[in-house]
Order: structure tokens, then sequence, then C-alpha cells
């Protein structure tokens, strides 16, 4: 087994700092590269769901909640994206205050994210957190082995 990729969190509190352009154009640049990578759209717009071409209303894929909530593992809700070599586990904006919550009430919630990407060490990993410090961020921080600050 070979050394980890990274799991990158781009994250800071205020909102319009480039946050979900920074994921896209990475995940975009890193799969031209030859590498493979997997978003995960933490922020409830689901902008980065929407931006890799994925619409996050549609009903017929798992979104965030899946991974985090009902233990469903990356592989099982990562779904390719409009970009070769990037997959995302997308967001879903009527899930997502849900998810906060609950993570809220589940022992162990703030490293839910954490444990659920383990075997992903084939990918290189990216967060798009929402601008804010709250339970879904907390679990992206301290999934990551990197953080960026746009």
């Amino acid at each position: 087994m070979g050394r980890r990729r990274p799991v990158v969190a781009v994250a800071n509190q205020k909102g319009g700092v480039g946050k979900t352009t920074t994921v896209i154009n990475l995940a975009a640049a890193l799969a031209e590269e030859g590498h493979d990578v997997l978003v995960v759209d933490l922020d409830p717009q689901a902008n980065a769901t929407e931006g890799l071409g994925v619409d996050p209303f549609a009903g017929e894929h798992f979104n965030t909640r899946h991974l985090m909530l009902e233990d469903k593992t990356w592989a099982e809700v990562a779904i390719p994206t409009c970009v070769h070599g990037v997959k995302i586990v997308a967001a879903h904006p009527f899930l997502m205050a849900e998810l906060e919550v609950k993570l809220s009430m589940v022992p162990g919630g703030e490293v839910r994210l954490a444990r659920q990407l383990r075997g992903s060490q084939d990918q290189i990993v990216l967060l798009d957190t929402p601008p804010n410090l709250g339970r879904i961020t907390i679990n992206g921080l301290t999934a990551a082995t990197e953080v960026l600050v746009p």
C-alpha cells in the first residue's frame, strides 16, 4: 500500500472568497495531470456539485448526508462529474440542514467524515466547506490532512 493521498479542506468562515471556485478548478487541474480526484461537497449551497455538472436536486444519486449519517462508503456515494477523472459526493440543499442537526446528536459526530474517507488513499480528496464553523465544517477540518484558506 502506497502513501495516502492528501485530503484538502478548502475552508474560510467568510462566504464569497472563492472556496468553491478553488475546489472546482483545482480538481480539474489535478485530473488533467492524471490524478484521480474525489470532491466532497459539504456546502448546502451545492455550488461545487452544480459546477461539476451534477444536478443537486436529482433524486437518483446519493449525497453527503448518506455518506455521513447512513454509513455509506465514499465509493458507494461518489458519482462521475463532467470532468474526466473527477468524482463527487454531491450536496443536496434540503438535506444538509438535517445533517448539521443530526451530527450534533451522534456520538463522534465531528469525525464521521474522516472515518468514511479512510479507504480513499488512491484519490486526492478535495472538501468544499460551508462558510461557517458548524459541525459540517468541523467534520471537513477533522478529515483533512491539509487546509487551504482562500
